[in-house]
């Protein structure tokens, strides 16, 4: 199998789909970082 350098159209096509979610994680855990301090 070979490897390739570039992400293929599936993976970026997951990667789109998924960024909502982990900004939405990032946020979440922000907001708990910051209330801590």
């Amino acid at each position: 199998m070979q490897k390739s350098r570039y992400p293929t159209a599936n993976q970026k096509r997951r990667f789109l789909w998924e960024l909502p979610h982990l900004t939405k994680r990032l946020k979440t855990i922000f907001i708990q970082v910051s209330d801590k301090s």
